[in-house]
């Protein structure tokens, strides 16, 4: 078993985004919005904020009283606040928001102007997604891609256009994506068919999903429930990609239950932590700092 070490992919996204903004004495600025009580959020949001003071950005952070009566639309008013201030290059909403207002999820989500919602997730940059028009990609999505190139042979690397090698790499795999939905499991789904025609994407409700999952070349899982697949459910040599990240007690745990068996069947795995998480981060970054320094050389 190889690790997909996701701290040095980050970091070298890192430092690259360091030296483009070193080099174009820009610096971006970054409008965090934070409308949760969950530990877990909190935390990665103030990574986020540490992480991009780190390589340059200017971040605003934006926490919210979550017992106000019209909360909803206190974070709908600030956030078109931001839209309409020209200072501001970028938004994020760290999800999943606070319990009153999960219902209101995508309607505060498509407040964002799509030209500032740099972690993809407005219904307008999906849909462009989805057509291949340029648009942002949600980082989470970018993490998955990155954690896939880690895996490529290097031979493979650069050849021709800005990921045209993924083609020649996924040809004849079996992609399994265990979510469906819009912030992973969709658009991943969007990006990846334009490589793989052979990629199925399921749910809770769907059949035969151990049968489904044991025939994987790349099993890509982000159910957020923890430890429900093992050595019993995965192919010899599969890639797996766990996207899942939840703290229990002191361990943090991902969808895969790691083990020496697991470890001797398959080929490359995400740590848990330490995987798609900080790649996540890093793509949320590079999707800031592309904007602003093409705008910037536009000028």
């Amino acid at each position: 078993m190889k690790l997909i070490d996701g701290k040095k992919i980050s970091k070298e996204i890192l430092d690259g985004l360091k030296q483009k903004l070193e080099s174009s004495h820009i610096r971006p600025k970054l409008a965090i919005v934070l409308v949760s009580d969950d530990e877990a959020s909190k935390t990665y949001t103030y990574l986020k904020a540490k992480r991009a003071e780190e390589i340059g950005v200017v971040v605003e952070n934006y926490d919210f009283k979550l017992h106000s009566v019209d909360l909803k639309s206190q974070v709908i008013n600030k956030i078109n606040e931001l839209n309409n201030d020209d200072s501001i290059d970028g938004i994020l909403l760290q999800l999943p928001l606070h319990e009153s207002l999960r219902d209101s999820t995508d309607e505060i989500v498509d407040t964002i102007d799509p030209e500032k919602d740099v972690d993809g997730l407005t219904t307008i940059n999906q849909k462009k997604l989805e057509e291949g028009i340029r648009t942002f990609v949600p980082a989470t999505v970018e993490a998955v891609i990155e954690c896939i190139k880690y895996t490529c042979p290097k031979e493979l690397l650069g050849e021709g256009d800005q990921l045209s090698y993924l083609g020649t790499f996924l040809q004849g795999k079996r992609i399994v994506i265990v979510n469906d939905s819009k912030l992973i499991g969709k658009p991943l789904f969007s990006l990846l068919s334009r490589y793989n025609e052979s990629i199925q994407v399921l749910n809770k409700y769907s059949q035969d999903i151990e049968s489904i999952i044991s025939q994987a070349d790349i099993l890509i899982t982000a159910t957020g429930q923890t430890q429900i697949f093992d050595v019993s459910n995965v192919k010899q040599s599969c890639t797996i990609i766990d996207i899942t990240s939840v703290k229990k007690g002191d361990t943090v745990l991902g969808d895969v239950t790691i083990s020496k068996e697991l470890e001797e069947k398959v080929e490359w795995i995400t740590p848990v932590p330490g995987g798609v998480g900080p790649i996540t981060i890093a793509c949320l970054l590079r999707n800031l700092v592309n904007k602003a320094v093409y705008l910037n050389s536009t000028k």
